[in-house]
């Protein structure tokens, strides 16, 4: 049980520390995109300001990594992070305090040294390789069976009491139209979701919605049907699980937050653009008017894939506002936007692809001495201590000088050597 338990540390441990490393490389990229989208809020649209944040979705859940000579890329500076491990210090000290006791030292204090050191680097490594990891996989998990078990009870709650009015009928299937929309999407008459919303594709409404004007249900299925559309159904489940990934990242939550709040306004974008100036003031009054309705739940805004209405629907009006300045300046604004994405990719996804065959390693033989134990002429066990060296994946070849003393060892690295006594290495 225990060597399972082991096994599974040792399978998670790279796989948390990558995602470590892609959480700040995605909170550092979020960060960037909402501040040129603030400063150029009336500039890109609402389209590719989705778009962009596609790119930052990517970074949290794809380890990217493109071969190109750029040494000051995010990426390389956050590469350490993703090879966290204490297993090697904990060997070196467990060998320290196995090759002291051998030795037989009665020094006290030297002892309590080399236990407490034994004693921090089992801790860390016992922490940082197997704990720290654990606890990660098992919230993901939880917070995985959280948003399942939420999006059953949103199913249950919405029902199977299938609207058969003509009326609504008729107005869904000119929104269908309008988007050019073949799916049978159906409406679903509940209690449980106060505004209109889109889940597994079907529209949940209540019987006040279905009392409304004919233009303002329209809107509400247009709205709801530009998200099917947009295939945001689909991107909101792909949030839900970045949301679980980097649980322990709180700007995560609150970048994906902003995500969905840009999704409210391209919906907008995609809907209105299939209607003339008078619609388009008709749904920006039908957009006022949901102020005053009250908010589903939260779990019930996620699996919805809702942003608070409260907090986005100042910033919808605005944007509404713009419909001819963004068709205007389409062309310059995609431009724009595949330029900045290009930048995000170069500094973002990119890790040096430079040879690093001409590079200078040094290390100090202390590095490798708390391996040491007596020799007895078993050259194996030197070969096994000389492993623990680095780049040892390069070794040409180990040469013994046990002629006369002191004993030497030379480690041979292509055309470089690493000396006992000289206390370095290179390798070309």
């Amino acid at each position: 049980m225990i060597d399972f338990l082991i096994q599974i540390g040792d399978f998670l441990r790279p796989i948390f520390y990558t995602i470590v490393s892609m959480s700040v490389i995605g909170t550092i990229m979020g960060i960037v995109i909402f501040v040129i989208q603030k400063i150029f809020d009336k500039l890109i649209t609402p389209k590719w300001k989705c778009i962009i944040w596609i790119v930052f979705v990517i970074s949290l859940l794809l380890p990217i990594r493109l071969n190109i000579d750029l040494d000051n890329s995010i990426s390389n500076l956050l590469e350490p992070i993703e090879n966290i491990s204490y297993k090697e210090e904990y060997k070196a000290r467990m060998a320290s305090y196995n090759s002291y006791v051998q030795r037989g030292e009665p020094n006290k204090e030297e002892y309590e040294n080399v236990t407490n050191e034994l004693n921090l680097s089992t801790f860390k490594f016992i922490a940082f390789d197997y704990a720290i990891p654990g606890i990660w996989f098992g919230i993901f998990i939880i917070i995985l069976i959280f948003f399942y078990i939420g999006g059953i009870i949103v199913s249950l709650k919405l029902g199977k009491n299938y609207v058969t009015d003509e009326r609504i009928l008729k107005i869904l299937q000119e929104c269908k139209d309008s988007l050019n929309i073949k799916k049978n999407i159906k409406i679903v008459k509940q209690n449980y979701c106060k505004t209109a919303s889109i889940f597994n594709f079907k529209i949940a409404i209540t019987d006040e919605i279905m009392k409304q004007e004919d233009y303002k249900i329209k809107n509400m299925f247009m709205h709801e049907l530009a998200h099917y559309k947009r295939k945001d159904v689909i991107f909101n489940y792909v949030l839900i699980f970045a949301q679980a990934v980097h649980w322990f990242n709180p700007f995560t939550w609150i970048l994906i937050g902003r995500v969905r709040q840009d999704m409210e306004v391209a919906v907008d974008e995609l809907a209105i653009n299939k209607m003339n100036d008078e619609e388009c003031k008709e749904y920006g009054r039908t957009l006022i008017e949901s102020l005053n309705k009250p908010e589903n739940k939260k779990i019930s805004n996620k699996m919805l894939c809702l942003a608070r209405k409260h907090r986005s629907t100042k910033r919808r009006i605005e944007m509404i506002k713009l419909k001819e300045k963004f068709n205007k300046n389409n062309k310059t604004v995609a431009i724009i936007s595949i330029i900045l994405i290009i930048i995000l990719v170069l500094l973002f996804f990119t890790i040096s692809s430079k040879d690093t065959s001409n590079k200078m390693y040094t290390f100090d033989f202390k590095n490798v001495a708390p391996y040491a134990i007596p020799y007895v002429g078993d050259s194996a066990s030197v070969r096994n201590i000389v492993s623990k060296l680095s780049l040892s994946n390069v070794i040409k070849d180990i040469q013994f000088n046990t002629r006369e003393k002191p004993y030497t060892i030379a480690v041979i690295y292509g055309e470089g050597s690493v000396n006992r006594n000289g206390m370095y290495t290179t390798y070309s």
